[in-house]
């Protein structure tokens, strides 16, 4: 029977084509794993996921039973599927089964990550997401099998968004002409555009002070750490000294 869109299942199809799980020794014993109990259907995880913004800083460890019901999951493809606070869907393939780390009582154990990356740490929020092991057929159209988890929800904590404005001012007050005032950085507005004053100040055109740089606009800003640095012994030459951030 079919499940799902046919678009959804041609993605789960290059997944289990393209990406199916390897068996891996990854799995480092000093991270946290977090349990999945296929007889519930429940994932206990964690409450936070990671910062907004963050990406593949964080990676969430589970386990789960090796086998279910007779099948070996080993044998499955595995993906995570999220909608993050942005309430966009999105997929994580998982890469690897680590079978070898649990040991003992829970020698028949799986353990594989997620690697949480930008797509799920976009927006700041709840992030809901399930545990999905599936196989499809060769024609990619139908599943031979298919075990989710319930869902569950992880919460991406807010970071510091940091947002600058571009302000340019007449620098003032105005040296004499032939020289630079100490302690700031000199550009020329030419038209709609601002550009790097190098040549000897000349007191009878209205020269501009960059205050805050804006990392939006890329007519000065984009190149301007680029610029200080090209021009570094240039201005240390001619006694320019950079911008006075205020």
């Amino acid at each position: 029977m079919y499940t799902d869109s046919k678009e959804y299942m041609a993605l789960l199809y290059h997944i289990q084509d393209t990406n199916a799980p390897s068996l891996a020794i990854l799995a480092p014993s000093y991270e946290p794993f977090y349990e999945i109990d296929l007889e519930t259907r429940t994932i206990h995880a964690p409450e936070i996921l990671s910062v907004k913004s963050d990406h593949k800083s964080e990676t969430v460890y589970f386990k789960v039973a090796r086998w279910y019901d007779g099948v070996d999951l080993t044998t499955m493809c595995c993906v995570i599927q999220y909608i993050n606070a942005a309430n966009e869907g999105r997929v994580y393939a998982v890469p690897f089964y680590d079978v070898d780390t649990c040991s003992g009582e829970e020698k028949d154990t799986i353990l594989f990550p997620w690697v949480i990356d930008g797509e799920a740490t976009k927006a700041a929020g709840e992030v809901k997401y399930s545990v999905r092991f599936f196989k499809l057929d060769s024609s990619g159209q139908y599943l031979l099998y298919n075990l989710n988890t319930l869902p569950t929800t992880g919460r991406v904590e807010k970071g510091i968004e940091m947002k600058y404005e571009e302000i340019y001012r007449v620098a003032d007050p105005a040296p004499t002409a032939g020289t630079y005032k100490k302690g700031v950085y000199y550009v020329l507005k030419k038209n709609k555009t601002y550009d790097l004053c190098w040549d000897d100040y000349d007191d009878q055109t209205q020269y501009y002070v960059k205050v805050t740089l804006n990392n939006d606009k890329t007519d000065f800003a984009a190149s301007f750490l680029e610029q200080m640095i090209n021009y570094a012994n240039m201005a240390a030459q001619q006694d320019v000294f950079w911008i006075v951030l205020d």
